[in-house]
C-alpha cells in the first residue's frame, strides 16, 4: 500500500529512480551512515585539538 502510494506521488517520471533506489539501498545508506561517522569523527577531533591549544576558529 505504501510503495502504490509513494509510486503515485512520484509520478512516471520517478518511479524508475525510486525502484533504482530500492535495488541499491544497502549501498546507498552504507555510503551515507559512513559519512555520518566521518564527519562525527572529524567533529570530534578538532574539538580535542582545540581544547589542547587553545585556540578557536570561527
Amino acid at each position: 500500500m505504501v510503495e502504490t502510494m509513494v509510486e503515485f506521488m512520484l509520478g512516471p517520471y520517478l518511479t524508475p529512480v525510486s525502484n533504482w533506489y530500492i535495488e541499491n539501498q544497502l549501498l546507498i545508506n552504507s555510503i551515507v551512515v559512513f559519512c555520518g561517522m566521518v564527519s562525527i569523527f572529524k567533529r570530534n577531533y578538532s574539538n580535542k585539538e582545540e581544547k589542547e591549544t587553545g585556540e578557536h576558529y570561527q
